[in-house]
Order: structure tokens, then C-alpha cells, then sequence
């Protein structure tokens, strides 16, 4: 676990994207089981859970490319700007 809270501080010193850490502490997790049982881990994923968070990123990264996410805060900006202040 320590190795990969480091790896998350220091993935922008080696250019590392972020995805690529859970990933390999999760082939490490499964290389150093001391049963070796891989079906027993895999059956124990919540493969639902991490189907949604998967759409949710690339719903989330269309969203940001379709500049959606900025045009929501500029005007929630301006309605906040609108209010007077008392």
C-alpha cells in the first residue's frame, strides 16, 4: 500500500499515467498471493462496480472534451456575479 500511495506522488516526476498504477499493483497483488488461487480474487471483484466507474470516466472525460463542464461553471459564475450583494 505504500509503494502505491508513492507511486501516485510520484507518477508526474516520471510522466506515468495514473490508471497504470492500480494496474500493476493490482497484477502484483495477485502474483504475490501466498494460496495462488487466482479464480478465488477474481470471484471476489465486484466486476459490476468497476464497469460503472469505468463508464463514469469516459462519460466524464466526453463531458470535459465537449467543453460542457466549463460552459456550466461560466454561467453558473454569471448567475452568482448577477445577485446583488445586500
Amino acid at each position: 500500500l505504500v509503494l502505491v500511495v508513492a507511486a501516485f506522488c510520484l507518477a508526474s516526476l516520471f510522466e506515468l499515467d495514473l490508471a497504470w498504477i492500480p494496474a500493476f499493483a493490482a497484477v502484483a497483488v495477485a502474483l504475490l498471493d501466498p494460496n495462488g488461487d487466482l479464480d478465488a480474487v477474481l470471484a471476489r471483484v465486484e466486476w459490476s462496480t468497476l464497469l460503472f466507474f469505468g463508464c463514469l470516466s469516459v462519460l466524464m472525460r466526453g463531458v470535459a472534451w465537449l467543453g460542457l463542464i466549463r460552459a456550466v461553471g461560466e454561467g453558473l459564475a454569471a448567475a452568482v456575479a448577477a445577485v446583488p450583494i445586500a
